[in-house]
């Protein structure tokens, strides 16, 4: 069986880790910037997401060469097709 990839998020001296699969809870802050576990990151925001939401998101790509990380939003009726953030440090 092949081991996830496993990122850690760091903001300070907080350490979040990460895998494949991860949900988080996150909020939308502006269409370029969410807040992921504590952490304010630059981010691509779907169209539809709303400045102040607060979703859960799953850990579905990562590029740790390019520093990027996509995330699914996790809606319990989800418009057509997923929502992807994409996160890159």
């Amino acid at each position: 069986m092949q081991r996830p990839i496993e990122l850690v998020l760091r903001a300070g001296d907080l350490e979040v880790p990460l895998a494949l699969g991860s949900v988080l809870p996150a909020r939308v802050l502006s269409s370029s910037t969410v807040w992921l576990a504590g952490v304010r990151i630059r981010a691509i925001v779907p169209a539809d997401a709303v400045v102040g939401e607060e979703v859960r998101v799953r850990v579905t790509e990562a590029d740790l060469g390019a520093n990027r990380i996509v995330l699914q939003v996790i809606r319990d009726a989800p418009p057509e097709g997923p929502a992807l953030i994409d996160v890159r440090a």
